[in-house]
């Protein structure tokens, strides 16, 4: 049942079970044809290296998303008595472009951290579920403290491998202590900035060459918190292939 097994073969050797495979061999696939290279992403032109098709875009332009940039056609000229003729001919584009490409990240730290220290005491609530509708049993249903974390545990009846249609309800209330430590401008905005570079690295590429890297600082003292801007100048490579969609598809 296998596409990927030619043949397989068993053998049964005391308690070894042997397996033996051959794979099918199959032709790879052949890729889609390539009408052009297109940008990757927006960027800045900086080197631009053309094997074949056609340079849509020169060193120094400003390219979207998706915009071509090496076409997979050439322009060939022929002169057939005295008149030059020319001819498009399709290629397969090939090519290198590198751009610089700018990457952004932003994220907020507050000014003081919350502490939360189990005191040990915890009030329980005990109800029946019977047919999907729950009957209290024992306890208080809403939790008597101010800070609390809940935990609710369900167990089902069984008698004799028999699963009753009632369930046993269990919501556990633990309190807490809650405690406001301040913290520093210097380590929140470190913490920021650390979240704020996790982000821009999301975004980079392997290949990618960082050329420069700047970042900007914002303090909201009546909210609690601070802020970093992080932005990065890479240097990489940002043509792709372009394969047009088949017909029919979406």
């Amino acid at each position: 049942e296998l596409k990927e097994l030619q043949w397989a073969g068993i053998g049964l050797d005391g308690v070894r079970l042997d397996i033996q495979v051959v794979e099918r061999l199959v032709e790879p696939s052949s890729p889609g044809a390539v009408t052009g290279l297109v940008a990757a992403k927006d960027g800045l032109v900086v080197d631009l290296l053309v094997l074949a098709g056609e340079a849509r875009v020169e060193v120094g332009d400003t390219v979207q998303k998706g915009q071509v940039l090496i076409a997979g056609k050439i322009t060939h000229r022929e002169e057939l008595n005295d008149v030059v003729v020319e001819k498009e001919l399709d290629v397969q584009p090939k090519g290198k472009v590198t751009a610089l490409v700018w990457y952004e990240g932003y994220a907020e730290a507050p000014l003081y951290k919350v502490l939360k220290t189990k005191t040990g005491r915890c009030s329980r609530f005990f109800s029946l579920r019977i047919k999907g509708e729950e009957h209290p049993f024992w306890g208080i249903r809403e939790s008597p403290y101010r800070n609390y974390e809940l935990e609710k545990i369900k167990r089902s009846l069984v008698w004799r491998n028999l699963y009753l249609p009632v369930e046993l309800l269990n919501n556990n209330y633990w309190e807490y202590e809650v405690e406001i430590q301040p913290v520093s401008s210097r380590e929140a905005l470190q913490q920021a900035k650390n979240e704020a570079l996790q982000k821009v690295n999301a975004q980079l590429s392997k290949e990618a060459v960082i050329k420069k890297r700047t970042a900007d600082e914002y303090y909201f003292h009546e909210l609690g918190t601070v802020g970093c801007r992080l932005m990065l100048e890479a240097l990489e490579e940002i043509a792709t292939p372009q394969i047009p969609a088949e017909d029919g598809g979406s």
